[in-house]
């Protein structure tokens, strides 16, 4: 795996703007799950986050044409604020995100209670398929997630400089293509 095939995005914007409508006439972002004004580029920072009304988790899907949507192994890393917070989740990433039938298929990782989670959603309900104490520092971090192989696949996540935490997943309902997200 090499070389970046969409990013880095800067999200500058001179109105608070919903991710799914960005950027204006030409989004490169849908939402698989939540609503549309959950995950907001907002224009005082520059950044993508979650809207303080936001009551349900939220994914989001790159639909830019230059992310291959079947992909055997893939990474996707961004800049994320991390929550120490024990009731917090923070940023996430999301990969092999369903473009076809029910959206809400896909690999998630983030920061929650102290601990890097590995889920998999299956129509929208999660399984865990991993979890691991780690220490982070709240705000910036680079959150990295890799998925490799389609038979058994695993799933490797990173947050700052922390030990990465590992999953597999070799069940039917394995996520084996798609492109990546935002969670």
């Amino acid at each position: 795996m090499s070389g970046a095939i969409f990013g880095p995005d800067a999200f500058t914007v001179g109105a608070d703007i919903n991710l799914d409508a960005y950027p204006s006439g030409d989004p490169d972002y849908v939402m698989v799950m939540g609503v549309s004004a959950d995950l907001v580029v907002n224009a005082a920072n520059d950044r993508m986050q979650v809207a303080l009304a936001a009551s349900t988790f939220q994914v989001a899907r790159i639909v830019d044409a230059a992310v291959p949507a079947a992909i055997e192994d893939q990474e996707a890393r961004a800049s994320g604020y991390a929550h120490a917070s024990a009731s917090v989740s923070s940023f996430g990433l999301a990969v092999r995100c369903a473009t076809s039938g029910d959206l809400r298929n896909c690999y998630v990782a983030d920061f929650l209670g102290g601990a890097t989670r590995i889920d998999r959603f299956d129509n929208g309900t999660s399984t865990l398929l991993a979890s691991a104490a780690r220490t982070i520092t709240t705000g910036a971090n680079t959150f990295r997630i890799r998925v490799i192989s389609t038979a058994t696949v695993r799933i490797e996540v990173q947050i700052g400089g922390t030990a990465v935490v590992t999953a597999t997943d070799a069940t039917a309902s394995r996520k084996t293509a798609g492109p990546p997200g935002f969670a």
